[in-house]
């Protein structure tokens, strides 16, 4: 789950490298941020799997570009969420609008070894207060970076987890975690999933 793709590609947009890989998105939601810019957010249906829905900022990256957050080479993230088809709904779809807004306001890049801490629970979940950043390695390789004239945008991939799972990845870093999540055949898109079983993982 670790493993980025990073072969060449022709320089294009962020919808452009959207659509080649995913398909042709079934909605496209508009979020104006109080500064004016305008953070998009794509959805996917049957993607990667099927019955499963995929979110995509388009935004994220070129405003850390302007605004001096992103990496020195141009590197920046756009977000990425991968649900079960029966969580979506409205208050899905506020809440992942939410989440790239405050990315937006936080102005820094997300760490693979630093989970995001969120102040309600992620909706539908059993109790998931977290979510972990990680490579989108749940697609194919040439999809995880797009290639632009002004730097190389990663496609950051969100997963909605327990304390339980975010303590681990900051106690034992991000390889051990999604060595783990292989081990214990999790399925990241469930919201009513089992927590992981950690122990003999470093915590008790």
């Amino acid at each position: 789950m670790v493993k980025f793709g990073r072969q060449k590609a022709e320089p294009q947009d962020v919808e452009s490298h959207l659509r080649q890989f995913l398909g042709k998105p079934f909605s496209t939601l508009n979020e104006a941020l109080p500064d004016g810019a305008v953070i998009r957010l794509h959805g996917f249906a049957e993607v990667p799997n099927d019955g499963q829905v995929t979110m995509v900022t388009d935004g994220l990256a070129s405003l850390a570009r302007q605004h001096g957050w992103a990496r020195r080479d141009g590197y920046a993230q756009e977000l990425l969420f991968v649900l079960d088809g029966q969580f979506m709904g409205p208050d899905m779809l506020d809440f992942v609008m939410s989440c790239a807004a405050r990315y937006a306001q936080q102005g820094r890049l997300l760490s693979w070894d630093e989970p995001v801490r969120l102040d309600v629970d992620v909706p539908s979940s059993s109790g998931m207060r977290f979510l972990l950043p990680t490579p989108a390695a749940l697609f194919e390789e040439n999809f995880q970076f797009a290639t632009g004239p002004t730097g190389e945008t990663n496609f950051c991939l969100l997963v909605p987890a327990y304390e339980v799972e975010a303590d681990l990845l900051a106690s034992r870093g991000p390889e051990h975690l999604f060595d783990v999540l292989d081990e214990q055949d999790v399925d990241v898109s469930d919201l009513r999933r089992s927590a992981l079983r950690i122990r003999g993982h470093g915590l008790t």
